[in-house]
């Protein structure tokens, strides 16, 4: 299971190990991702889950279609 830094909420850290898995090529563009299988991974609340996917999107390294899932779009997001 992923080590979290204790200090820090869970969320933030998500969010920056999905966008390193990203620049590593471990998740690649156009791969389907799930809240559900993160939360299980990741040992988090679908709460947690939820703030951390709301921020992959907003960086757009996610994005979210209705009715199909989240999608990685390979692209890093920028801190605003």
């Amino acid at each position: 299971m992923f080590q979290f830094d204790a200090s820090r909420p869970k969320w933030p850290q998500i969010v920056a190990e999905v966008r390193d898995r990203v620049a590593r090529g471990l998740y690649v563009p156009g791969q389907r991702i799930t809240a559900t299988d993160l939360e299980i991974e990741f040992g988090v609340t679908r709460v947690t889950m939820g703030k951390a996917m709301a921020e992959l999107r907003r960086l757009g390294v996610v994005r979210t279609e209705h009715g199909m899932g989240s999608f990685i779009t390979g692209a890093l997001g920028e801190e605003k």
